[in-house]
């Protein structure tokens, strides 16, 4: 249930938002109890299907995590002259997403 509402969405700024919200609300203390509880249960179905959708979650905010990383490597924040300038930077880079009030 989760992987559909994270991974459905194609912006990834989108799914990390919705990652970011489930992970607040505990969600990674839940998995890792469920992974550590399924481990001692024979296998079956529901063990398998289980650790399948945490398996996908899990790849899937790898995948996630190593393209906003290629994204913010490509920004250049090394010749900032002043803390103006890097004010805005930042104001220039978030005014498209609707953040850019909250660095003014």
């Amino acid at each position: 249930f989760i992987n559909a509402i994270v991974n459905s969405p194609s912006d990834i700024d989108v799914r990390t938002h919705l990652r970011t919200e489930f992970e607040r609300r505990g969600l990674k203390q839940i998995i890792q109890s469920l992974t550590e509880q399924i481990s001692s249960v024979p296998s079956s179905s529901v063990r398998t299907d289980l650790e399948i959708q945490i398996n996908i979650y899990d790849e899937e905010s790898s995948i996630d995590e190593s393209d906003l990383l290629n994204r913010l490597s490509t920004l250049n924040c090394t010749n900032f002259d002043s803390t103006e300038a890097l004010l805005q930077s930042l104001i220039t880079r978030t005014e498209n997403y609707g953040l850019s009030n909250q660095f003014v």
